[in-house]
């Protein structure tokens, strides 16, 4: 059991971490052509890497002495100088970074970040430069430069990227927990597969639950009831999140948030000052909803405007069924998942 390690994810098996690599090399243009002895050669050299979310892989500026292979979790590319920064591009299992910096000895010319907690293989240049001497490995080499040739990277647009996993974590105060999981769930659910993951005791099995959820739904929500009984739980959700929303009820005592949380405040009637809690915090924005019968409504309203639906690069498909995954893993590692009767909270058993 692990409740206070923050950083989870549990460690891959040789074969899985042997077959994700292969699949990154095999993937990249500079590698496509290489013999499977060949690329059996690579990844028994390379050494293993991990990082939390919010970690830096790389720089921009710094020195390109590896590329790296990603065996789970997802990573952004940022472009950091010149000034505003900006996503350029994202990369997820069986993705291979930063070879370029092996051809050219280059400084790195982009960032990367991992926004999930991720897995990867190093592949040193010193075994990368050794290759050069391979027929196989200077035609890929070759192709790569064609491509290279075509694609400036001064036009690189700007990636457009929309929540994956929102993390739902209650504050103080009197609220309709359940309900309101329940509707953010079903408001969800209408703009694409949505799944919802609560967690327990064993972080070291979510890490590879919400690799699986992720690359199989348009999004998670990830649900912490009970923040103060389980910090594990709650420090993963706040990490893995690309928004973190946190329900509070009005008449409760504010308390601290996490900077740059979504903030839906709950009213018991309309004439309650929402103002104490936003004094106490630095939400990047704030929602009221009032608890009366368009209650449902308004999660609607809130949970689109998180989403930012205005702003999509690729709307979440409309019509698509949701589904619900205990947050205990199967002994197979798997993710208990099944539909939500309409006349019953997906969280009853919180």
């Amino acid at each position: 059991m692990v409740m206070e390690d923050a950083r989870s994810g549990g460690s891959l098996s040789r074969e899985e971490a042997w077959g994700a690599a292969r699949r990154a090399l095999a993937g990249a243009p500079l590698f496509a052509d290489l013999e499977p002895a060949l690329l059996d050669r690579i990844v028994a050299r390379s050494r293993p890497v991990s990082l939390a979310a919010g970690e830096w892989l790389m720089h921009q500026g710094d020195v390109g002495d590896a590329a790296y292979a990603i065996c789970t979790g997802r990573l952004q590319v940022v472009v950091e100088h010149p000034e505003p920064a900006r996503v350029v591009d994202e990369h997820g299992y069986g993705d291979l970074l930063g070879e370029l910096a092996l051809l050219t000895g280059l400084p790195r010319s982009a960032s990367v970040r991992a926004v999930r907690d991720s897995e990867l293989l190093a592949i040193d240049r010193t075994e990368f430069t050794a290759l050069l001497t391979g027929q196989g490995f200077a035609r890929a080499l070759l192709h790569r430069l064609g491509e290279l040739v075509l694609r400036r990277e001064d036009d690189a647009a700007p990636a457009v990227t929309r929540p994956r996993v929102l993390a739902l974590i209650r504050a103080g105060g009197p609220l309709p927990w359940d309900r309101l999981v329940e509707e953010t769930w079903r408001a969800a659910s209408g703009l694409g597969t949505t799944a919802l993951l609560r967690g327990g005791d064993a972080l070291e099995e979510y890490g590879h639950v919400l690799d699986r959820l992720e690359a199989q739904n348009d999004l998670v929500l990830l649900v912490c009831a009970d923040p103060d009984g389980q910090p594990g739980w709650r420090a993963f959700c706040v990490r893995q999140a690309d928004r973190v929303v946190v329900l509070a009820g009005c008449a409760g005592r504010p308390e601290a948030m996490p900077d740059g949380c979504d903030v839906v405040l709950v009213r018991e009637h309309p004439g309650m000052s929402v103002g104490p809690w936003l004094d106490a915090s630095r939400p990047r924005a704030h929602h009221v909803l009032d608890c009366d019968d368009r209650l449902g409504e308004g999660v609607a309203r809130t949970v689109r405007r998180i989403l930012g639906r205005s702003h999509l690069g690729e709307p979440l498909e409309n019509g698509a069924d949701g589904q619900t995954a205990d947050g205990q893993a199967q002994p197979d590692g798997k993710a208990a998942a099944a539909p939500v009767a309409p006349a019953r909270s997906p969280v009853a058993a919180e």
